[in-house]
């Protein structure tokens, strides 16, 4: 039996299906110009497709790790075995893709450029300055046991005690050096640090 593939009339050659009456070049030259009438379409939803199933991958990685805490991939082992530097380099070059250039101040940096710490600490006083209504008060004990508290910022703590950030830290060191404060916010010594 003939066949005539009715895009471009060729009786030879490959064709897609038994039903279908299409050469498969034809076939191949209709999906490039799908791809790229509709390229932009293509890329963006694979995009979304990867974002979207990105932090799944990276969830069920961590489950694994965290499933078998000492055991890494034998080709992972080899390739730090050989080169240390090289796979040291690696991991941080993922990690600075992932979260962006890791920042490491040493103590000569901070020595050298002490103005930059100062700015940080200067725009979160402005900050909080418009929000410090308690400010000029005298610091209630429940004051003082929130500030003992170090896992919270001393930014967050400012805005909720309607203080200022430098007050905030003040209260944080009489809390560490003063015993009077210590016993006024009903904490022992060995609580705070």
């Amino acid at each position: 039996m003939s066949r005539t593939c009715r895009e471009c009339g060729a009786t030879e050659g490959e064709f897609v299906a038994d039903k279908a009456n299409i050469c498969l070049l034809c076939k191949r030259a209709k999906s490039r110009a799908w791809y790229r009438a509709n390229k932009v379409k293509a890329l963006a939803a694979s995009a979304i497709y990867q974002r979207a199933n990105a932090g799944r991958g990276r969830e069920m990685a961590k489950a694994r790790r965290l499933a078998n805490p000492g055991v890494e991939a034998e080709y992972q082992r080899t390739k730090r075995a050989v080169d240390p530097d090289a796979a040291r380099a690696r991991e941080k070059d993922s990690r600075e893709r992932r979260r962006g250039p890791i920042k490491v101040y040493k103590a000569a940096q901070h020595k050298a450029h002490p103005e930059v710490q100062l700015e940080k600490t200067k725009s979160t006083q402005r900050e909080t300055l418009p929000t410090a209504d308690r400010s000029g008060f005298e610091w209630a004990g429940w004051e003082f046991e929130l500030v003992s508290d170090y896992g919270r910022s001393a930014r967050a703590l400012a805005r909720q005690l309607g203080r200022t950030y430098y007050a905030v830290q003040a209260a944080r060191k009489l809390l560490r050096n003063d015993p009077k404060t210590i016993e006024r916010a009903g904490l022992s010594k060995s609580g705070i640090l």
